[in-house]
């Protein structure tokens, strides 16, 4: 559904220099003639001095540019489909140059300069509020890293990995406007993602030597995380995958196709299970209590089949695993563990509540507030390594209230924006309001397990966490309202007894 009434972005005007670009393509081709040239300079510039992969990917660079040009959503796509695989213990720091820190801002900026050019039909785009206080956020960031740090460049870098990369995928989402056609190109890619993090954890998790050294990585002992060395990023990764596969699923399959899919979100469920986590446990209880209040009837079936079948494994086969929950659930260490580390934070951000320590700078300080805590007492290991384990706790103590309110304040505008025209959207159907829940269970998951683990160290999971935020404003923005104001009856009668 494709919004006329929307106003188009604000970018240029007809008498500026994108209009005389426009009309003198000869002007275009010898930007490109230059362009070109300065690019097969620094290709061999880079073969002399015997960096052959940085030019190789340079000479890949181009076609990928023809490609990002034509469907800029492929960038995103293709970060999707390499960017978890890729551990960073194993994995050159050049590719990650490429595949995070290069390829959706450079979708972005192809974006924003097609918009500008006018090269082709878009679909009008609101900016507003939420993108502004994103803006305001990156700056104050750099800000606060300028004004702590004597060699700001890497806590610059950190904020650009961090939060620079995720705000362009959210705003990759909002310019491209995905539409139906997009989301079902999405379903096979976030289908084989589930598979392949389904696959490895259990590899990872039951015969971890004979993994490919690409996935050899230190994981905290034999609770499932996949290809990541934390857990709880492994889960929120399947759940970024399951309620959209769950939702496609009931809508748009029959039969064998929509059995094998809710055997996939059942697979995604017990690899949740395994991460032994109590916080993912949580998250996962949340997202099944959205999942049954859309779809009643089925989810209610699969508990009602899957929990005998559930029950029958972990008395057999998987005991062990069984008694490995029910000793998680006991475990008392790690709590009094994150009740000193938050006691930290928390006593932190008391101390500058306005614009906190500055970005990155958490565990530069947070030994020096650590204290007993009733019963809890903070260890060696507490002050030498330990950090937050609590998202919100980093964003407040770092970058004070004024970092959390701009950075979430685009959460809480599509809340209530998603609540408006909530009952302008179809009740049935793929392209409806179940697609907009769905969407909101991955949010909500992000938000439960970040209670519990410091997610600022996992970039994937940011990134799609944003890009899923920025798929909810497009999808919004299709049924808001934007009928001009009508003149109040009240003014119209002044001005017209004023004309009198």
């Amino acid at each position: 559904m494709k919004h006329p009434a929307l106003s188009p972005l604000p970018f240029g005007d007809d008498e500026g220099i994108l209009s005389r670009l426009q009309q003198n393509t000869w002007l275009v081709e010898l930007l490109l003639l230059v362009g070109g040239l300065g690019l097969g300079g620094v290709i061999a510039y880079l073969v002399s001095r015997g960096q052959w992969a940085i030019a190789a990917g340079a000479v890949l660079g181009i076609p990928l540019l023809i490609v990002l040009n034509r469907y800029p959503l492929g960038a995103f796509f293709l970060w999707c489909a390499t960017m978890p695989l890729l551990p960073f213990q194993t994995v050159p720091p050049q590719v990650f140059w490429v595949v995070h820190r290069a390829l959706i801002p450079l979708a972005l900026i192809l974006v924003i300069a097609g918009r500008l050019l006018r090269d082709r039909p878009y679909d009008p785009v609101k900016l507003g509020w939420p993108e502004l206080m994103m803006v305001l956020y990156l700056l104050f960031g750099a800000v606060t890293v300028l004004a702590t740090r004597k060699a700001p460049l890497l806590y610059l870098y950190e904020l650009y990995d961090r939060m620079g990369v995720p705000f362009a995928a959210y705003w990759l989402m909002r310019l491209t406007t995905p539409d139906k056609h997009d989301f079902k190109r999405l379903l096979p890619l976030l289908l084989g993602l589930c598979l392949a993090e389904i696959l490895i954890g259990f590899w990872a998790r039951y015969l971890p030597g004979l993994l490919p050294p690409l996935w050899q990585i230190e994981r905290m002992g034999d609770r499932m995380s996949g290809t990541f060395a934390n857990p709880t990023p492994y889960a929120y990764t399947l759940s970024f995958c399951l309620p959209l596969l769950f939702h496609t699923a009931l809508t748009r399959f029959t039969g064998t196709v929509r059995n094998l899919l809710l055997g996939v979100f059942g697979l995604g469920l017990v690899c949740i299970f395994l991460t032994f986590t109590r916080g993912c446990w949580g998250a996962a209880l949340v997202m099944l209590l959205g999942l049954l209040l859309l779809y009643p009837r089925t989810v209610a079936r699969l508990i009602v089949f899957g929990l005998p079948l559930f029950l029958l494994l972990f008395g057999g086969l998987m005991a062990q695993e069984f008694a490995t929950a029910l000793t998680r659930l006991e475990t008392q260490d790690t709590v009094d563990s994150r009740i000193v580390l938050a006691h930290a934070g928390e006593r932190m951000f008391a101390l500058k509540p306005i614009t906190g320590w500055g970005f990155g700078n958490y565990d530069r300080y947070d030994w020096q507030f650590m204290e007993r805590v009733g019963n809890a007492a903070p260890t060696n290991w507490d002050v030498q390594y330990g950090t937050s384990h609590n998202t919100f706790l980093t964003i407040l103590a770092e970058t004070g209230l004024v970092g959390f309110s701009t950075q979430f304040f685009p959460l809480f505008w599509w809340a209530i924006q998603s609540l408006r025209v909530w009952r302008r959207m179809p009740r049935r159907g793929f392209w409806s309001r179940r697609l907009l829940a769905v969407l909101w269970l991955s949010i909500l998951f992000y938000l439960v397990a970040s209670q519990v683990v410091d997610m600022r160290f996992f970039w994937f999971q940011i990134g799609t966490w944003w890009a899923t935020l920025g798929l909810i404003g497009s999808l919004v923005e299709r049924y808001q309202s934007h009928e001009p104001r009508q003149i109040p009856a009240w003014l119209l009668l002044s001005a017209e007894r004023n004309s009198r």
